[in-house]
């Protein structure tokens, strides 16, 4: 617990400093590293629109997964080098956690070599981290389950603890 408030000071000292920067610094886009561990990093984000984000991305020479995470929805990215989904299309996916918690979402598009969902529902989508935080892999599923890619989430519970520190100190949730 004393790790987790340690790790949410540094990063409110941090993010007050970026949004102290002088003002031509608040029209550019704004992203600050907050933790890196394994194959994770915490970044806080701003566009020059003032949209504010907090994503944690695992990320390997070939593969990458993001969880985005903004004030009123959350964005989860799959990508992999060998898929090719030319110009894309939407389909369903069936996502794993550690081979136990079934996850399934309709509209998933894909396009080229990523997947990309939103969860506007964010109840569904705090589910969907706190399962991703217990996990060591993702199995993701399309057309009949068959597994397309597998995702080694090592250090998960670590990146969601500080996304949600993000969460609270960058974007004001409770």
């Amino acid at each position: 617990m004393a790790r987790t408030s340690s790790l949410a000071m540094r990063m409110g000292a941090v993010w007050w400093a970026a949004l102290l920067a002088p003002s031509s610094v608040a029209h550019c886009e704004v992203r600050e590293t907050l933790i890196s561990y394994r194959d994770w990093q915490v970044r806080s984000w701003e566009t020059e629109g003032g949209e504010k984000w907090c994503i944690a991305e695992a990320k390997t020479d070939t593969q990458a997964f993001s969880i985005e995470v903004a004030e009123t929805l959350i964005r989860v990215n799959f990508s992999d080098r060998a898929w090719s989904f030319g110009n894309g299309y939407a389909d369903r996916l069936v996502l794993r956690v550690d081979q136990k918690v079934a996850w399934k979402f309709t509209h998933v598009q894909r396009v080229k070599d990523l997947m990309l969902l939103v969860l506007p529902d964010v109840r569904r989508g705090r589910k969907f981290i706190a399962s991703i935080a217990k996990g060591s892999e993702v199995l993701l599923g399309g057309g009949k389950d068959k597994v397309e890619a597998r995702y080694s989430i090592g250090g998960a519970g670590v990146a969601m603890a500080a996304l949600a520190d993000c969460e609270k100190l960058f974007l004001g949730k409770k």
